[in-house]
């Protein structure tokens, strides 16, 4: 039926004759065909990464910049809602109600003073996530893209544990993890990032330029939040994934990972003033998360 319906849309497309410039019909297209898999591919499945409505309209809006946008970006922002405070949104609000975005967007933009950018992220995702909006809109960006950040997969990490500590926004202050439970967590979120990984490489120009960023630290609590560090469910972890990360991509010269953890970290702690939930940056935090960022694309050598 799908095959059906897309001979119906390219042969109705070939018949009308409208005085159009090629650059607008080729964006017409573009929005009929990302609005006809919205219609008729199920969104992304995976353990507890089931999304909303809000999610949905949000992702469309998303690719709808893509499919309107430039003909060219220095640099593309892909995460989750770390990356995505930098537009000063929360889930796609106009707004974000939570002090964590507040001063964020004029940190960022202050710092990427540029037109040529865009950041495509949304609270709550995990690599599924990214992968399925890749492939309902966004992904044709990255053959515009100069630069490309990548900073993903804290959530599916929280995911993955949750089920072993009474869930991932309180979990039990006794709360630990086996060696086993920590490897195979720490082991899944390696696999997903490489895959989301090839997947931006083999989309992206040839001489494009990758910055992974490595996973924060967060706490043991997100709500109420717990600053210690290190923490028995999530320092190990963290640990052994921007390592394996790190390893893959150390000899690519097109590829930088950023491992921004230090700065966040002070007398045993996660400092409060850069996260103040424990897991998102503050405005402050936020300066140095994108100070990170800009030391990994000038060793690339993009300014």
């Amino acid at each position: 039926m799908i095959r059906r319906t897309n001979t119906i849309l390219t042969e109705a497309t070939n018949k009308i004759q409208l005085p159009m410039k090629p650059t607008i019909i080729v964006t017409l297209l573009a929005l009929v065909v990302i609005c006809f898999n919205l219609l008729v591919e199920p969104l992304p499945k995976c353990a507890g990464c089931d999304r909303n409505n809000e999610w949905r309209k949000f992702q469309r809006k998303l690719a709808y910049e893509v499919a309107t946008g430039k003909n060219e970006y220095d640099v593309v922002f892909l995460g989750d809602s770390i990356t995505e405070a930098f537009r000063g949104t929360a889930g796609g609000d106009a707004k974000c109600s939570s002090a964590r975005c507040e001063g964020i967007p004029s940190v960022f933009n202050k710092a990427f003073n540029t037109s040529k950018k865009i950041v495509l992220a949304i609270s709550g995702d995990q690599t599924a996530h990214l992968q399925w909006r890749l492939n309902h809109g966004e992904k044709q960006i990255l053959k515009k893209a100069k630069s490309v950040v990548l900073h993903i997969g804290t959530n599916d990490l929280s995911q993955l544990i949750s089920p072993h500590v009474g869930g991932w926004w309180s979990p039990l202050s006794s709360a630990t993890l086996t060696k086993s439970q920590v490897d195979d967590a720490a082991q899944t979120v390696i696999t997903r990032l490489l895959d989301v990984i090839y997947q931006l490489r083999c989309s992206m120009k040839s001489n494009g330029k990758l910055v992974i960023v490595g996973l924060l630290p967060r706490g043991q609590s997100f709500k109420p939040p717990t600053y210690n560090w290190p923490n028995n469910l999530y320092t190990e972890a963290i640990g052994k994934i921007n390592e394996a990360i790190k390893e893959n991509f150390e000899c690519e010269r097109s590829t930088h990972v950023s491992l921004c953890t230090e700065p966040f970290l002070g007398d045993g702690k996660i400092r409060e003033d850069l996260m103040a939930d424990a897991l998102h940056p503050t405005a402050e935090g936020s300066k140095l998360l994108i100070g990170c960022i800009k030391e990994g694309l000038k060793s690339l050598g993009v300014a």
